[in-house]
């Protein structure tokens, strides 16, 4: 079953290498970070269309931050976490 993720920190790193595990295994993914470069970077390296992976940047260090993320990532979403326990879960079958 495809999922909507969240992936906070999506630009570089474990968000990275999370994110593209997810658009391997068929989810749908949004990516967030405060960089839109390396946003543009995940989504083209990953083949995904638009309609798989979109692009959101914000700084959740700021006030009002993970508010503003809310508000356009919420839409259809099923899991919010960059947590390695729910990739695993996500990428494997059983």
């Amino acid at each position: 079953m495809s999922r909507v993720v969240l992936m906070t920190g999506g630009g570089r790193g474990l968000g990275r290498v999370m994110a593209l595990a997810l658009l391997g295994a068929g989810h749908r993914v949004v990516l967030s970070s405060t960089d839109r470069t390396s946003l543009e970077a995940v989504a083209a390296e990953s083949g995904a269309g638009s309609d798989r992976v979109a692009t959101i940047v914000e700084d959740l260090g700021v006030a009002g931050g993970a508010e503003r993320l809310r508000g356009p990532s919420s839409d259809g979403l099923n899991v919010s976490n960059n947590d390695t326990h729910v990739l695993k879960k996500l990428t494997t079958s059983g």
